[in-house]
C-alpha cells in the first residue's frame, strides 16, 4: 500500500531504510509515528512522510520505498524562536499541503497524526482520496490546565485548528485510548471512531528476567515543569521513600532549566536529593536508562495514551501510575499490568513504589504486561491493524 503519513517524524529512525550516511535527528518525541514508520516499511508498504522542520529550506530525503520531505516550520525562526511553532498554526497547514499536492497521486491513503497543523493540512485532500487522523491529545482539554497567560493563547491558536479539523465530516479519526474515544465521542457523538493502540516498537520487547536493581526510580515527562505532569508530588513521595531507602536514587528525563523559578524552588526545598536530572535524551539512550530501574512511576495528571509505559513494559520495567489520569489506568489494565494510585497524593505514590519491592508481584506484573504488549502493542500487531482498516475502507 502507498501510505503519506503526515506528522512529526524524525528520519533517524528509519535510518536502515534510507540512502543517506548522515540524516537528522529532529522530533524525537514523535515516538508511536517513529515507530509506526518503521514497521510500514518492514511490512513492505510504501511510504511518503511529511513533517516539519526547523531548518530554513526544504530537503527530499530517499530511501528503499520512502521518501521523507523535510518543510520549514518557520517565518522568522530568528525573531521568534520557538513561538514560531504556535504562530505556524496560521501559516503552516499551508504549507505542508502544497508539497503533499505534488505527491498526492502516487498515495493511497494519507493518516495524518494530531489535531493541528498536520490533521489540517491533510484535511485539504480528504474529498479526493481517503483521510485518517490519529487524535493523540485532547486540546479542549489542555487549555483547562495552562497556568500561564502565554501558554494559554499557544493552546487558543492551536484550538482554531483543532475545531476544523474535528468539524470535518470526511476524515475518519482513530483514538489511540478508550479514553480518547470517550472525548471524541463526547463532543462528536456522530462520528464513527475505530481505537487503535499506540506501539511499541517490537525490537524493543524484552522476555521477563529478574533484576537486581533495586531503588532506582525513573519518570519521563516532556517537560518537567508542566503542572500536568505533576512532578511535584513525586519528589515529595521520593522525598519520603529515601527516607526508608537511603541508598535510593530517582532519575528524572526530560526538559528543565536550572534557572527556572521551579527549579529552585524544588532545590530550596531539599527535593533534590538524590535527584539525577537528565535532561533530553535520545531514544536509545531513554531505553538504556530503563534497562538501570527498579520502576517507572508516572504521575502525569492526564494522558491520552503514554508511550513511555509501553517502553518501560517492553523493557520489564514495573510501573505505577493514576489512578484517574486519563488514560493510564487502561495501559496499566486497571492494575494488571502495572499500579494504580492516587498521583495527586504523594503518601499514595509513596506507597505504591513500596509494593513494588515484593519481588513475586513485580514480577507477576512483568509477565502479564509482557504478553499484553506482545498481544496488543507490539508494533507489527499495530500497523496491521492501521492496513485492515484502510484496506475496509478502500
Amino acid at each position: 500500500m502507498r501510505i503519506g503519513i503526515v506528522g512529526p517524524f524524525n528520519p533517524a529512525s528509519i535510518a536502515d531504510y534510507l540512502e543517506e550516511v548522515e540524516v537528522p535527528f529532529i522530533n524525537g518525541a514523535a515516538t508511536a509515528v517513529n515507530t509506526m514508520a518503521y514497521e510500514f516499511l518492514s511490512q513492505g508498504h510504501k511510504l511518503k512522510i511529511f513533517t516539519l522542520t526547523t531548518s530554513n529550506s526544504y530537503e527530499v530525503i530517499k530511501g528503499r520505498n520512502v521518501k521523507v520531505f523535510l518543510i520549514p516550520s518557520g517565518i522568522f525562526p530568528k525573531l521568534i524562536g520557538s513561538r514560531q511553532l504556535t504562530i505556524g498554526q496560521f501559516y503552516q497547514p499551508q504549507r505542508i499541503a502544497e508539497v503533499i499536492k505534488k505527491e498526492i497521486c502516487d498515495i493511497d491513503i494519507l493518516h495524518a497524526h494530531w489535531t493541528y497543523e498536520y490533521g489540517r493540512a491533510a484535511s485539504y485532500f480528504s474529498e479526493n482520496i481517503l483521510v485518517y487522523d490519529t487524535v493523540r491529545d485532547w486540546c479542549p482539554y489542555q487549555m483547562t490546565v495552562q497556568k500561564s497567560v502565554r501558554n494559554f493563547f499557544d493552546w487558543k491558536l492551536k484550538h482554531i485548528n483543532f475545531r476544523k479539523v474535528m468539524a470535518h465530516k470526511d476524515i475518519t479519526f482513530i483514538a489511540n485510548s478508550n479514553y480518547t474515544f470517550s472525548m471524541i465521542k463526547g463532543s462528536y457523538p456522530e462520528k464513527n471512531v475505530p481505537v487503535i493502540p499506540n506501539p511499541i516498537d517490537k525490537r524493543w520487547i524484552l522476555e521477563c528476567k529478574k533484576y537486581q536493581t533495586k531503588h532506582r526510580i525513573i519518570s519521563i515527562a516532556t517537560g518537567l515543569f508542566s503542572p500536568r505532569k505533576n512532578i511535584r508530588r513525586l519528589l515529595d513521595a521520593f522525598a519520603m521513600y529515601r527516607q526508608k531507602y537511603t541508598d535510593a536514587t530517582l532519575h528524572l528525563v526530560g526538559n528543565y532549566d536550572e534557572e527556572s523559578a521551579v527549579y529552585k524552588t524544588w532545590e530550596q526545598n531539599g527535593l533534590l536529593s538524590g535527584v539525577v536530572m537528565h535532561g533530553v535524551v535520545s531514544h536509545s539512550k531513554l531505553m538504556e536508562l530503563l534497562d538501570q530501574m527498579s520502576c517507572l512511576v508516572h504521575p502525569a495528571l492526564e494522558e491520552t495514551f503514554g508511550n513511555i509505559l509501553l517502553e518501560a513494559m517492553s523493557r520489564c520495567i514495573p510501573c505505577v501510575g493514576g489512578n484517574d489520569s486519563g488514560a493510564v489506568p487502561e495501559v496499566l489494565g486497571h492494575g494488571k499490568y502495572g499500579l494504580l494510585c492516587d498521583i495527586t497524593n504523594p503518601v499514595s505514590i509513596y506507597e505504591a513504589m513500596l509494593k513494588l519491592d515484593d519481588q513475586e508481584l513485580s514480577s507477576l506484573i512483568q509477565a502479564q504486561s509482557t504478553e499484553m504488549l506482545k498481544k496488543t502493542c507490539s508494533s507489527d500487531i499495530v500497523v496491521k491493524k492501521h492496513i485492515e482498516l484502510f484496506e475496509n475502507n478502500l
